[in-house]
């Protein structure tokens, strides 16, 4: 691989950097302090309980389909017209399954009006993920870094115009943004399909009942994996507003934005990971330094970002939004200290997906979901967000130490103690520092730029990445 598509890939991590944060923070924030917690929680509550049944829609393929074309290239053609048609059947239980469940939540008439369009919005964003899928495993990196920033960029432009063109000033409505992301995922979705089907030509769409049964038997055990992952990271929503109410809601989705946020992009990088793990295990490429490697880029910013919220939780959220609870800053975090479990768990959970070990990553986030489950009903009721919070912090930390164990149980993973020994150093450094920094008279702000240069800085001095390590991040293919 040329130069030129490393520069490519770089600037395509480099958009995601900037596009999904001001997503966030820019129009997502916004909606929010124009509405209200109460109003958003409500929409933020029903989004979740859409996204909890999300992966009707996957059933696994996108696991599967990507791990399958990046080791067999050659079987594009054959299964993508046939895996379209199985998407339409599986939306059909997806969308009958979550009205049930909105029928039994007790919602009314106007709450199952935006469910409607959540499902909708699902389904088309969870065909871009299909998209993807075939990019990725094709490595085609490039156009999946492309399409995994397409939607966010032309609903920026739309939301630009409902929030800030002084059209609706007068008045605006929660379903007007779901609108927009209807028509920026159409537009996305539209344009990743031309480009697909440019890419493996003489594609016919038809439902072949065989072939239907192979794939879904194959790419159960990633669903059932996703089920148990997305009901453990989701439900907690769901919970806070039936038990606690929409504004206590409202008040967690504040933090819980910017953990998905951080997810999303940190999910870019394992769409890159796990097809190269993948074809490095049936080519017995050295898949262990690339795993080492990914470790100590990820890890160490997920632990600044903890760190940082720490000290300075309050002065963020106060600073972002119009209205904060009187426990937000705990909230917010907590759930940042759950993105390292989550960042482990990208980097470990990827290795062990790619090695086949579904059956062993399903015990461990069964065991996650239980623990979820137990402490979300213990502290909602007394803590609202604050203890679901907690009790993600608890569940992501359980199962990325798991996932660690399993790892060393069944790879040659000695290598990776010269990682966390200085994972370990860096982190007790750059807590001492920010402790210190705290203690200056300036502005948070100021102080928070300063302790991130010298995280950057310290991070070179401790040899925990180097530029040909990145390299090997993105343009090793087991060779």
């Amino acid at each position: 691989m040329n130069s030129k598509f490393i520069s490519n890939l770089f600037l395509i991590i480099l958009l995601n950097l900037i596009v999904k944060p001001f997503y966030v923070f820019g129009v997502d924030l916004s909606v929010q302090n124009r509405l209200g917690s109460e109003i958003y929680g409500t929409y933020f509550s029903l989004y979740s309980l859409a996204l909890l049944f999300n992966v009707i829609l996957d059933m696994g393929i996108n696991n599967y389909n990507t791990k399958n074309i990046a080791q067999n290239p050659q079987v594009l053609q054959k299964y993508l017209g046939k895996i379209f048609t199985i998407r339409i059947l599986l939306f059909l239980l997806y969308s009958l399954i979550v009205l049930s469940t909105g029928g039994l939540l007790g919602y009314n008439q106007e709450q199952f009006h935006i469910l409607l369009l959540l499902i909708l919005n699902q389904f088309l964003a969870s065909g871009i993920q299909f998209l993807r899928s075939n990019f990725g495993g094709l490595h085609l990196f490039k156009l999946d870094g492309l399409l995994s920033i397409l939607d966010r960029l032309i609903l920026i432009v739309l939301a630009s115009v409902l929030l800030w063109s002084g059209l609706f000033d007068y008045y605006f409505d929660i379903t007007y943004f779901i609108y927009a992301q209807t028509i920026s995922y159409v537009l996305a979705i539209m344009i990743g399909i031309s480009i697909l089907f440019y890419k493996a030509r003489n594609i016919r769409v038809q439902l072949d009942r065989k072939i239907t049964y192979t794939i879904l038997k194959r790419s159960f055990p990633y669903a059932l994996l996703i089920i148990i992952m997305m009901i453990y990271t989701r439900v907690d929503s769901v919970m806070i507003e039936r038990i606690s109410g929409a504004e206590e809601a409202g008040f967690y989705a504040q933090s819980f934005r910017i953990l998905d946020a951080l997810y999303m992009i940190g999910y870019l990088f394992v769409g890159i990971l796990y097809p190269m793990v993948s074809r490095m295990l049936k080519e017995k490429g050295n898949y262990m330094d690339l795993v080492d490697q990914s470790f100590r880029l990820l890890i160490p910013g997920s632990l600044v970002l903890a760190v940082m919220t720490f000290f300075y939780s309050d002065e963020i959220l106060g600073f972002a939004y119009n209205h904060v609870g009187p426990n937000s800053g705990p909230t917010f975090f907590y759930l940042m200290l759950s993105f390292v479990g989550i960042s482990l768990a990208f980097v470990f959970g990827t290795l062990l997906t790619a090695k086949g070990s579904l059956r062993l990553l399903n015990y461990i986030a069964l065991g996650g979901l239980v623990l979820n489950i137990v402490l979300n009903s213990v502290l909602i009721p007394t803590k609202g967000a604050e203890g679901a919070a907690l009790a993600t912090v608890c569940t992501e930390g359980l199962v990325a130490v798991l996932q660690i164990l399993a790892v060393h149980q069944l790879f040659q993973a000695n290598k990776l103690y010269r990682s966390y020994f200085l994972v370990i150093l860096y982190v007790i450094s750059i807590g001492l520092i920010s402790y210190f920094t705290s203690k200056l008279e300036m502005s948070w702000v100021a102080i928070i730029f300063l302790n991130i240069a010298l995280s950057i800085v310290i991070y070179f001095a401790f040899g925990l990445i180097r530029i040909k390590d990145l390299k090997k991040i993105f343009i090793n293919n087991g060779e």
